[in-house]
């Protein structure tokens, strides 16, 4: 077996290029969510890039996303040790 090293970046330290490419890649369909108005339920959409850099930040971290520098995640190239 032959092991690699490669570099692995948390959200908040892409550039701005990169960034773009994680909300392309990933996350430009939306997050569907229900809405309640008036008594009846919406379906509603919340997007990713319309997020504030801070919300986009947490939401990475929170879900442990890791990126190589131009974006792609890498999650499922990392072996726990």
């Amino acid at each position: 077996m032959e092991q690699v090293k490669i570099n692995a970046y948390k959200y908040s330290e892409l550039n701005e290029d990169a960034k773009n490419n994680v909300s392309y890649k990933y996350f430009l369909d939306g997050f569907e969510y229900e809405d309640d108005i008036n008594g009846l339920i919406v379906i509603k959409y919340d997007y990713f890039e319309e997020w504030e850099l801070s919300e986009q930040i947490d939401f990475c971290n929170a879900n442990d996303y890791l990126f190589s520098e131009d974006g792609v995640m890498i999650n499922h190239l990392i072996m726990d040790k």
